[in-house]
């Protein structure tokens, strides 16, 4: 891209691309499964477009705001870096807002198990240890809660 060569500035870029890029998948992938199962495929992916969309778009139009001024740089490492970071927004941009809400819509997925209401009897923290493994560790004979931040 652009006549750049591989070398330690581009390594480092490229890990931060693949971060950029799963971030915006994950982030609508997150939104698609935690909309109602009942709901059809394509009513789920536009309630999810209409929920995370905005906030992926404004995420790339800030990340891409904030390259800008390398793009002006006689500096080849700044140069390097708006080259790849640009083309990261826009390839993570196109994958997660248009090419990964047509096979969501597309394909037939579970609904996930661990989002649904049903399965409120037993609350995980960011671990995924349940609040009646904490309570038995320490002795509690009931259930501990964990908080939640409601989305």
């Amino acid at each position: 891209i652009g006549g750049i060569k591989f070398n330690i500035i581009a390594a480092v870029n490229l890990v931060m691309a693949v971060g950029l890029a799963v971030d915006y998948t994950l982030h609508f992938i997150h939104a698609f499964m935690s909309t109602p199962p009942e709901l059809s495929r394509d009513d789920r992916m536009v309630l999810a477009m209409k929920g995370i969309g905005r906030p992926i778009a404004l995420g790339v139009f800030t990340t891409f705001l904030g390259t800008l001024p390398m793009a002006a740089s006689s500096s080849t490492i700044f140069r390097t870096f708006f080259a790849m970071l640009v083309s990261t927004v826009v390839y993570g941009m196109a994958v997660g807002l248009v090419l990964l809400p047509v096979l969501l819509a597309s394909i037939p997925l579970p609904p996930a198990a661990h989002l649904s209401e049903k399965n409120e009897s037993t609350s995980f923290d960011s671990r995924g240890i349940s609040g009646a493994e904490v309570g038995a560790h320490f002795g509690s004979t009931s259930e501990v809660e964990f908080a939640t931040v409601p989305s």
